[in-house]
């Protein structure tokens, strides 16, 4: 209920924004039950995904709107942190570009990933020529 409160305070501050549309939206997470590259915790219950979407009619509250929207986080992550409730995973299609999505799945799951694309995408053509997304560096 807490995270809520956080984020409707935080609403407030797009009251001037114009054409702004701004959800929070929670979403129950499958438990893993065995080995994935997530880090996640097997047999672990009770996980939620969080996710936020903004948008709004002019690029001149870019800034504005990242700064507000990044405080309702922190407040929210504030919380679950002070509970013993927050997972520093990052899902990766809700992640917004300013995130570290790899560095959350841990460092030895990324290496797994790197090995994989070495050897499946020895030419890097996934990694250096498809456009978008968040890539494995080598």
């Amino acid at each position: 209920m807490e995270l809520f409160k956080i984020w409707e305070n935080g609403t407030r501050a797009f009251v001037n924004v114009e054409g702004m549309f701004f959800e929070f939206l929670t979403q129950p997470q499958a438990v893993t039950n065995g080995t994935n590259m997530f880090g996640l915790v097997p047999g672990k219950t009770d996980y939620v995904m969080n996710l936020m979407t903004a948008s709004y009619a002019n690029a001149a509250d870019d800034a504005y709107v990242q700064t507000a929207v990044t405080d309702i986080i922190e407040k929210q992550k504030a919380v679950l942190r002070s509970g013993g409730y927050l997972v520093d995973f990052i899902y990766q299609n809700y992640a917004d570009v300013s995130q570290d999505v790899h560095a959350s799945w841990g460092a030895d799951n990324v290496a797994k990933l790197q090995a994989v694309s070495k050897k499946y995408d020895p030419q890097g053509v996934f990694q250096n020529m498809v456009p978008g997304g968040f890539k494995i560096f080598k």
